[in-house]
């Protein structure tokens, strides 16, 4: 029943692998598993976010950096499977398309190295301030900061995009603050998390279901014989 997770580092980079199993730490909102988005529905079925292994690395190490300053990071959206991509590219604007989605043929989140992410505040416990909302389509979402951000607002988008490109290990893109492409790239891949999410719950309940009947047979078996 107990189950040994395979060590980061004894990983290929390319492997895509559930950020929950080897970050604890950072946190996550994934909202397209929800209907808080732009599109107000669900867009994929799985749970938790997935992410190249190399890639995680790195958003470990940023994480780590992050702590002493009082933050962690605060992912709303990672992997992305092609047909999740394409949904998210039709419900967006056409004049918008591009701009702020791209499709699954271009979308780097079908490489499964791009993050959306902002910071926590481990004091205050909640997500920071920033120039915009999540998947704001307007030019508030646009790294370069606008005069009326407050001062809050551009002292912590800094802080967010700073340490996210120190050596260089993510780049940004010119609309949205909060999308960050790791620098080292990956094929494009079509994996469902969600089938491997309904594989290991089926797993669990057939593991909880013998567990049980040995406890019963345990059971039956003590009244049946009891010690003397």
């Amino acid at each position: 029943e107990i189950t040994a997770l395979i060590p980061l580092e004894s990983l290929d980079e390319t492997e895509l692998v559930k950020i929950s199993d080897y970050a604890p730490d950072i946190m996550i909102d994934l909202r397209y598993a929800t209907e808080n988005n732009f599109t107000g529905k669900v867009i994929y079925e799985f749970k938790e976010p997935y992410i190249r292994c190399g890639t995680l690395k790195k958003l470990i190490a940023i994480n780590e950096e992050l702590k002493p300053q009082g933050y962690v990071l605060y992912i709303w959206d990672a992997y992305r499977p092609a047909k999740a991509q394409n949904e998210l590219f039709n419900a967006t604007p056409a004049h918008l398309q591009h701009t702020y989605v791209s499709d699954s043929a271009t979308g780097n989140h079908c490489r499964g190295n791009t993050v959306d992410l902002t910071l926590y505040d481990l004091n205050a416990k909640k997500i920071v301030e920033m120039p915009s909302e999540f998947d704001e389509f307007s030019k508030k979402a646009w790294p370069g900061l606008l005069e009326d951000d407050t001062k809050e607002a551009q002292k912590n988008v800094k802080i967010l995009i700073d340490v996210m490109t120190k050596d260089e290990r993510f780049s940004t893109i010119d609309s949205e603050w909060w999308h960050f492409v790791d620098t080292d790239t990956y094929e494009l891949s079509d994996f469902d998390p969600a089938r491997l999410e309904k594989a290991e719950a089926k797993r669990d309940e057939a593991i909880s279901k013998i567990s049980q009947e040995l406890d019963d047979a345990m059971v039956l078996e003590r009244d049946t014989y009891p010690a003397e």
